[in-house]
């Protein structure tokens, strides 16, 4: 009797063990920006635990949880949902990553986050309403050389901040002045593709684009992708060119502006 007494609680400790078997996971940051990455995650004894951190370039963030955990990649309005302790599940979110045992060691890169977690609306551009003076560089492909004029951007929301509205203006070719409005519609940013969207840490953002259409002066079929950039006082938007049967992306276009004073 008392061999069997023993094996029991030996039973059960082996099979409790089992269940608590940590899978190692990690984020690895490779951006050329600090990232702000925000998880909530369910355990599987029903508990919710948000992690927050702001990964600098290269930086690795590393956990360890049970199989079956449930990890969710949350933006900054489901963060700030889940910190009033609201369960995200609620809003029919669904997890990036339910825990398994072939995840142990798993290195997850950030840029592999984009196509799966991209909340976007209008309104998170609004810290480039102003109005940003500077040149447009553009790439001349009969000459193959870059040529630099004056191109200035005034930039604002329609009044119900569902559209962004660009006011370009070039002071030495009025001719060639233009005014364009750009709505959100489902995951599209005006007909682009949104392919990533993040918002940094000093205000400022990355937001990336792409289209297939064409380019060049016989116009071949490309993939046109556009990457409006955001930091502090200064504004970019490059536009790079990837032919149909190649690799490589040309740079089309920048423009490089300061935000006006006041």
């Amino acid at each position: 009797m008392k061999k069997k007494s023993f094996l029991i609680p030996l039973i059960l400790f082996v099979f409790s063990a089992k269940g608590q078997e940590q899978i190692n996971i990690s984020f690895s940051n490779d951006y050329k920006d600090v990232y702000h990455l925000s998880l909530i995650i369910y355990t599987p004894d029903g508990k919710m635990q948000t992690r927050v951190s702001n990964l600098n370039p290269d930086d690795v963030k590393s956990y360890s949880l049970p199989v079956n955990t449930e990890i969710f990649i949350a933006d900054n309005n489901q963060e700030a949902f889940a910190m009033k302790g609201n369960d995200i599940k609620s809003i029919d979110v669904k997890p990036y990553i339910i825990l398994k045992t072939s995840d142990d060691k798993r290195v997850i890169k950030l840029s592999s986050l984009a196509q799966n977690n991209i909340s976007f609306q209008i309104k998170d551009l609004s810290a480039s309403v102003a109005i940003w003076k500077g040149k447009l560089i553009y790439l001349d492909y009969s000459s193959g050389k870059p040529y630099t004029m004056l191109a200035n951007i005034k930039i604002s929301l329609t009044e119900d901040k569902s559209g962004y509205i660009m006011g370009y203006e070039y002071p030495d070719e009025p001719h060639a002045n233009s005014k364009d409005t750009t709505y959100v519609i489902g995951k599209l940013f005006g007909k682009d593709k949104i392919v990533e969207f993040k918002k940094t840490i000093d205000g400022g953002f990355a937001l990336v684009t792409e289209i297939v259409g064409e380019d060049g002066n016989d116009y071949k079929k490309a993939i046109l992708r556009h990457t409006y950039l955001l930091k502090s006082n200064t504004y970019s938007i490059i536009k790079e060119v990837k032919f149909d049967g190649t690799d490589k992306w040309i740079k089309r276009n920048e423009y490089l502006l300061n935000k006006a004073e006041n």
